[in-house]
């Protein structure tokens, strides 16, 4: 823990910290900041997906029935149907076949 307390220090007297823009909004890519608006090219949102309503939506259904993520591995607690299909379905976007044991795969 001391050598991760003497990097922070370190750094503190570098001058070099990103005291980092406050944004209004996500990029998509374009976002605002300070009332104007700005185009990112560093932005990994250039398809726009994290301010999309329909995935958004998705998003919030899949709360409402899983909650905000599995209590234990998949390997001890057990297998949800949700991961079999999304691994099933990613599979086969992927032109390979998946086996019904999790981390399973054949190529």
């Amino acid at each position: 823990m001391r050598e991760f307390v003497e990097m922070a220090e370190w750094l503190v007297h570098q001058n070099n910290l990103h005291g980092g823009d406050h944004v209004e909004s996500l990029p998509d890519p374009a976002f605002r900041a300070n009332g104007k608006k700005y185009v990112s090219f560093s932005t990994n949102n250039y398809l726009s997906i994290a301010t999309s309503a329909r995935l958004i939506n998705a998003a919030r259904r899949g709360l409402d029935i899983y909650g905000v993520g599995n209590c234990e591995s998949r390997l001890l607690g057990g297998n949800l149907a949700v991961y079999v299909s999304t691994s099933s379905q990613s599979a086969k976007r992927k032109m390979r076949r998946f086996c019904s044991q999790p981390g399973t795969w054949r190529t």
